[in-house]
């Protein structure tokens, strides 16, 4: 699934995220400590974070200069890993600090590529159950006597939302798990934390993370265990801590919005334990499911079609659906003998 699958619930394709940063008004905003955005007043101070949010604001600028005015927001990810580049196409060099500069920078874009996605928004403001009736009422059908393996690459929590209805309840699982989990928040709530275990007739693989998971790194003696949870809505990663062996309370080093995105970025990051144990078991579903089909997906990342190409087309049934098809979905569909059906998943009467 790409972002064509989540369009019909209010989400934006990439083309609406480009068009939101190209023409976002920084001066309007600032950033607590964490880089999430503030509608900016004479009260806020400038704070750790603030450095970031101008070196983003400038590199955006540059960007745009740089590139007619176009903009491609996993292009300018990419770029935001790049330090030297970043120097250079923006003039400001904090010498020995510059790569914690650019961090934050890295962190307060993804809380703006978050507000572009509308991840806080309501998902329920539309009725949900109403737009995918279709789509669910096959879900329901399938899970009674097969396997469903759904890997997605949006970074929303759309597909989770299903689990709340009624006609899916209890029928998906993501790999996380409370059961035994260190993590707290400062309710002493447990914490969700990924344990790849899938027992749920329907699975859900975010092959590039989601703005819900956060990244961990305990120190154990010398060693650093990056470890991947699951953030409540509404919780900021300083809540949350860990109980230790010795059963103490320990505040881990915590990276929220555990997201892949830019086109060179996410390569490297696919080698990462998270991504790759993903991207392993997308691979392993590909070699045995019994049909294959693609929602909304525009067909730009050569690491996910490269797996998609080893899915045996010849033998095996695939359907290909997407809204106003581009040439790399018409090509990437003809290397797995099929066709793009050019139509909005809610309106595909059965995923046959």
């Amino acid at each position: 699934m790409g972002a064509g699958f989540s369009a019909p619930a209010g989400f934006p394709l990439g083309s609406d995220v480009n068009d939101y940063i190209k023409h976002f008004d920084f001066d309007a905003f600032s950033v607590d400590r964490f880089g999430c955005l503030l509608k900016r007043s004479e009260s806020c101070d400038p704070n750790g974070m603030e450095r970031g949010f101008q070196l983003c604001k400038k590199g955006r600028d540059q960007y745009l200069s740089y590139n007619d005015g176009n903009f491609n927001y996993e292009c300018f990810f990419d770029f935001l890993y790049d330090k030297d580049g970043v120097v250079a196409m923006t003039g400001v060099d904090y010498g020995d600090n510059i790569l914690e500069a650019v961090g934050e920078a890295q962190r307060v874009y993804k809380k703006i590529v978050q507000r572009a996605l509308g991840i806080r928004e309501n998902l329920f403001e539309k009725d949900i159950e109403k737009v995918y009736q279709n789509f669910l009422s096959t879900l329901k059908v399938w899970s009674q006597d097969a396997i469903i393996n759904v890997h997605t690459l949006n970074h929303d929590s759309l597909f989770e939302s299903f689990g709340n209805l009624d006609s899916l309840n209890g029928l998906i699982s993501d790999g996380f798990s409370s059961h035994l989990s260190p993590f707290r928040d400062n309710m002493e709530r447990s914490i969700e934390e990924y344990v790849g275990i899938y027992d749920k007739p329907i699975r859900l693989f975010k092959l590039h993370g989601s703005f819900d998971y956060a990244r961990c790194s305990s120190l154990c003696g010398s060693q650093i265990n990056p470890r991947i949870v699951k953030l409540p809505h509404g919780k900021s990663s300083d809540s949350i801590y860990m109980i230790s062996e010795d059963n103490k309370k320990e505040y881990p080093s915590i990276e929220s919005a555990y997201v892949l995105t830019g086109n060179l970025v996410k390569r490297v990051q696919y080698e990462e334990p998270f991504p790759s144990d993903l991207m392993k078991r997308f691979g392993d579903n590909i070699q045995t499911s019994s049909r294959l089909i693609i929602i909304g997906y525009g067909a730009n990342d050569k690491g996910i079609n490269d797996i998609l190409k080893q899915f045996d087309h010849v033998n095996k049934s695939v359907a290909y659906i997407g809204m106003n098809p581009t040439n790399a979905m018409h090509e990437l569909a003809t290397q797995l003998g099929t066709n793009v059906r050019d139509m909005d998943i809610t309106n595909v009467q059965q995923l046959d």
